[in-house]
């Protein structure tokens, strides 16, 4: 009788445990791919060397009423926070060679 709770309670553990190894696998594979399928959008730019800081500042002075920040993230997404005419806050990106929301 004994043995025999040893081993229900032995298969219990063991499929816990395998339910938590597939789990961790599964949320590994999605944070894998995901900056992958990030470096990959269209709004990821490679020759931000070429582009102009005070070209992209004019355009978005004629879109939004204030300037925020201009943010290079390390995929080479450009994102600027500025406030728009209904003055709320809006962060969004952006292509800085006309400085349009994307």
């Amino acid at each position: 009788m004994t043995l025999s709770i040893w081993r229900y309670s032995h298969m219990l553990l063991a499929l816990s445990t395998s339910l938590f190894l597939i789990l961790a696998s599964v949320t590994g594979v999605i944070l894998a791919v995901e900056p992958i399928s990030d470096a990959t959008q269209p709004h990821a730019l490679q020759e931000l060397g070429e582009v102009s800081l005070a070209e992209t500042v004019s355009f978005l002075d004629r879109e939004y009423d204030e300037l925020l920040e201009i943010e290079v993230t390390p995929s080479h997404f450009v994102i600027a926070t500025a406030i728009d005419e209904g003055g709320s806050i809006r962060k969004v990106y952006i292509d800085p060679e006309g400085g349009m929301e994307l």
